[in-house]
């Protein structure tokens, strides 16, 4: 069995100027979006009870039978019948006190570099260890 690991990463050039550039951190209750700024880093944060809307259950008919069959076709590999099943019988009906999740808010940190010119700026990443650089 060969042990040598592939190096998995995403990087950049240049830093994020919106959120949707910027790469995300986070173990699934508090989480951020790292922009990679030079003289100042933007880390957006997010937190799972910042919340609109307000407590919601979910009582569409068939949804808890549906799961493991969703499950299923998905591990198979079948995609257009799992997302099917899904919109079927999982989809979240319209509720306008449903929610969704709000940004916690933008941390600034100033970095004190000397002035002049930056060249061989890089930003990853690393997806084996999930650290940002």
């Amino acid at each position: 069995m060969n042990k040598e690991r592939k190096h998995w990463r995403l990087w950049y050039d240049r830093p994020a100027v919106q959120w949707t550039e910027a790469l995300p951190v986070g173990n699934g209750k508090l989480g951020g979006m790292v922009y990679g700024g030079i003289h100042e880093e933007r880390i957006g944060l997010n937190e799972e009870t910042v919340w609109s809307g307000k407590p919601h259950y979910d009582t569409s008919p068939g949804l808890l039978q549906s799961i493991g069959e969703v499950r299923r076709l998905l591990f198979e590999g079948s995609y257009r019948e799992a997302h099917e099943l899904a919109e079927k019988h999982m989809k979240t009906p319209l509720n306008p006190h449903y929610g969704h999740y709000q940004p916690l808010g933008d941390l600034y940190i100033q970095l004190p570099l000397p002035s002049g010119e930056v060249t061989g700026y890089m930003r990853e990443l690393d997806l084996n260890q999930g650290a940002c650089r």
